[in-house]
């Protein structure tokens, strides 16, 4: 019903928000703690750039994006809660198409490159890489078998809505779904 619809779209806006608020600090606990040496005579420009280096730039990535992701979440909530009141079928349409876009910029952009950066730290800080590789591998399984529930779940249960979501959505789920037992 169209009186639910904006309370239905402000949740999201909310979830989205909360989420990534409360991951928007997780990068730094990643970041080297090491001081840089500071010198009058100490040319950063002209050294080149470490392991560390391109550790704090992936840090640095997850904190913008997840910082985005969350400013804008509440942006659309405001923009929702003041003008979503009777919200026709074109307003619901574009603020789920922003809200996909945003969902999509924090997996893609803060969730997945959090994985690679723990993985990162944790095989640069190990003596020995073969336990943790054990540990990634069996993840991976259950991931697959995860993902391909889920996959099943959303191409069964929303099937009309599955099909009528942006192509970017649907190449994505495409991609993501070889190996992960789907027929989609």
């Amino acid at each position: 019903p169209a009186k639910d619809r904006q309370a239905l779209l402000l949740a999201l806006c909310e979830l989205m928000a909360l989420v990534s608020g409360l991951v928007v600090t997780t990068p730094f606990e990643l970041r080297r703690s090491y001081e840089v040496p500071s010198s009058d005579a100490a040319n950063i420009w002209a050294v080149p750039p470490t392991r560390e280096d391109s550790m704090d730039m992936l840090v640095a990535m997850i904190f913008l994006a997840n910082f985005h992701v969350a400013v804008f979440s509440v942006c659309m909530a405001i923009y929702v809660a003041a003008g979503g009141h009777q919200a026709d079928e074109c307003f619901c349409r574009g603020v789920m198409a922003v809200l996909g876009v945003l969902w999509a910029a924090f997996f893609i952009g803060v969730f997945f490159p959090l994985v690679a950066l723990c993985l990162w730290r944790f095989f640069a800080d190990s003596q020995s890489p073969y336990p943790l590789l054990v540990l990634v591998g069996l993840f991976g399984l259950l991931h697959h078998y995860i993902g391909g529930a889920t996959q099943r779940f959303f191409g069964e249960a929303y099937a009309l809505e599955f099909y009528h979501s942006p192509a970017w959505l649907l190449s994505m789920c495409r991609n993501a779904s070889h190996g992960m037992g789907t027929s989609h």
